[in-house]
């Protein structure tokens, strides 16, 4: 399904399972412990805050890096215990599109990397392919070899490995495009075999739209290649665009359909295991609730199980006091976070390298990981590299973590930890794991998408700037974004230097230019970044990379708005 290639990123951004500083060993505030002290101190802590104050006053965050039994493990012990329900995301905004997408993914649209190599057109909807998903522009340029269409609406100035058409446009813009891409090429006689929610929904599709000169001819061109396909695929992020572009670009697909031998369509999931922890998910939920109830003092301990918020989440400041208030946190991570600092306890679990796991990919599917290594302290780290240690153990050097999934079901007081009754359990919950053979599709069960709904005309209608407003955009970049090959020495070796991209003629209207060195007054406080003047990209927009060596959690809430006086080159 997903092929024999990876990307670099992949290749080598799995450095951190031996990072030279990966926390092997449990801790007691600062003191080393054995990891059946330290568990037998989780559980007395727990235990006394639940007496002096109420269950839901533990409340515990996972992440869409984590495995499907280590999602699952966390959602058991809270029901067991009446703590509060985990949450997975950091973002409510993310969890609700990475929710819509996940339940619009039916077995007649979804498609794998390999079936996107046969597509004979492609458009990218709210993506950045080289830089979201490295993978996928593989499989794009497979297509395009082929002889595909590839056509981008999108913001930042995307570079692809091929020839491809651009629409640079703004967030606010993105679901209008699509819609007049696709209602010009479309029969109205093809739409009314849908119903009367879907003949509505064509209606209201303004029938043009005042379009830069630029990008006229690209979308005309466009429009035919699409009209004239036979196998076209939808790519949509969820990243950077608005609440509604997910169903928005199902409903597309299912237009299409009726005209087209094969529609896919493809959604780019944020982390390898986003759709897992969708479905543990509660709605709406995000770490912002965490954190309200937090600075309300109604939650006193916080369980984080493989995350690092800070890696994630703007507003830094406001997430330090909220872990500074509370009584007890318990971190539990292969990596040596930031997060790790805040901790009363530590707890080290394994990699997904070294312990047997489960994720869902993007299409859908159920994929096992078998461990591939026993872990433990690499030979160059022990001794200097050049001989194995004089002294002989039962046990490897290093080895004492355990799975994450085992560590939770011990704070659950299990007997033994059982991967069988795990499932048994989590198919209880929720039928869609009753299956648990390699490669079966996995459907969400869930009914939160609206066909052809009409939000996003209201959405756009509100969805309004001032003339020297911008949007500032986080983003991901190849190097120096992504959460775990940040901790990869290679990875850091090839990473650009933190920057800011702006639209030339918006540069020139603040009399700024590339190179310049300039000041963001945020929220936060001000950040000073590297300015790139481009061309290609939608005027409007500030897009920022998340890049680990800047501190770009002084934005405090996501779409940023930041006033042109607000921009300030450095004297």
């Amino acid at each position: 399904m997903n092929g024999y290639f990876i990307c670099d990123r992949g290749r080598y951004g799995f450095d951190y399972t031996n990072h030279p500083q990966r926390p092997r060993q449990a801790r007691i505030g600062k003191e080393e412990a054995s990891l059946p002290q330290a568990l037998r101190a989780v559980r007395e802590r727990l235990e006394q805050i639940k007496k002096t104050s109420f269950s839901d006053s533990i409340a515990s965050l996972g992440s869409t890096r984590g495995s499907l039994e280590t999602q699952g493990m966390l959602k058991r012990l809270c029901r067991s215990k009446g703590w509060q329900d985990p949450i997975y995301f950091e973002e409510s905004s993310t969890a609700t599109k990475v929710d819509k997408a996940i339940s619009r993914l039916d077995a007649d649209v979804a498609i794998s990397l390999r079936e996107v190599e046969k597509a004979d057109f492609i458009l990218a909807i709210g993506a950045d392919p080289l830089h979201e998903a490295p993978m996928l522009a593989l499989a794009m340029r497979q297509a395009y070899r082929n002889g595909a269409t590839i056509g981008v609406i999108d913001p930042r100035p995307i570079s692809l490995p091929f020839p491809f058409l651009q629409i640079p446009s703004a967030p606010k813009d993105i679901d209008l495009y699509v819609s007049l891409l696709i209602k010009g090429v479309l029969d109205r006689s093809s739409v009314e075999s849908l119903g009367q929610e879907a003949i509505t929904f064509y209606d209201k599709i303004p029938e043009e739209y005042t379009l830069d000169p630029l990008f006229k001819e690209a979308f005309t061109t466009l429009g035919q290649k699409l009209r004239n396909c036979r196998r076209p695929v939808l790519v949509s992020g969820l990243d950077i665009v608005r609440l509604t572009t997910p169903d928005l670009v199902a409903d597309h697909a299912l237009l299409l359909k009726k005209m087209k031998e094969r529609i896919g369509l493809f959604y780019l999931l944020p982390g390898p295991n986003a759709f897992g922890a969708a479905l543990f998910s509660p709605q709406d939920s995000s770490l912002r609730n965490i954190l309200d109830g937090i600075e309300k003092r109604m939650i006193k301990a916080l369980i984080l199980v493989e995350t690092d918020p800070f890696s994630l989440f703007p507003d830094q400041g406001r997430l330090k006091e909220a872990l500074e208030k509370l009584d007890f946190v318990l971190v539990i991570d292969y990596l040596p976070s930031r997060v790790a600092d805040y901790a009363h306890i530590f707890l080290p679990s394994r990699t997904p390298f070294e312990t047997a796991s489960s994720f869902i990919n993007q299409v859908g599917r159920l994929q096992l990981a078998a461990p591939v290594h026993a872990g433990g302290i690499p030979l160059s780290q022990i001794s200097s590299g050049d001989h194995p240690p004089r002294l002989f153990h039962k046990e490897i050097p290093g080895g004492e973590p355990k799975a994450a999934c085992e560590i939770l079901a011990e704070l659950a007081d299990e007997i033994s930890f059982s991967r069988d009754d795990l499932w048994l359990w989590m198919a209880n919950e929720n039928p869609v794991f009753a299956n648990r053979s390699e490669g079966v599709r996995v459907s969400s069960g869930k009914k939160n998408g609206h066909s052809f709904s009409l939000d996003w005309l209201m959405e756009r209608e509100g969805d309004w700037t001032l003339h020297d407003e911008f949007e500032l955009l986080l983003v991901d970049w190849t190097f120096g974004t992504e959460e775990l090959s940040n901790y990869s020495r290679p990875v850091r070796q090839v990473e650009k230097d933190p920057f800011l991209l702006i639209h030339r003629k918006d540069a020139e209207r603040l009399g700024l230019q590339s190179s310049d060195q300039i000041v963001l007054h945020l929220d936060g406080g001000p950040l000073e970044v590297r300015l790139e003047v481009q061309e290609k990209m939608a005027p409007g927009v500030l897009i920022l990379p998340r890049h680990r060596q800047l501190s770009w959690q002084k934005i405090k809430t996501l779409p940023g708005m930041i006033l042109a006086n607000e921009i300030k080159k450095k004297k």
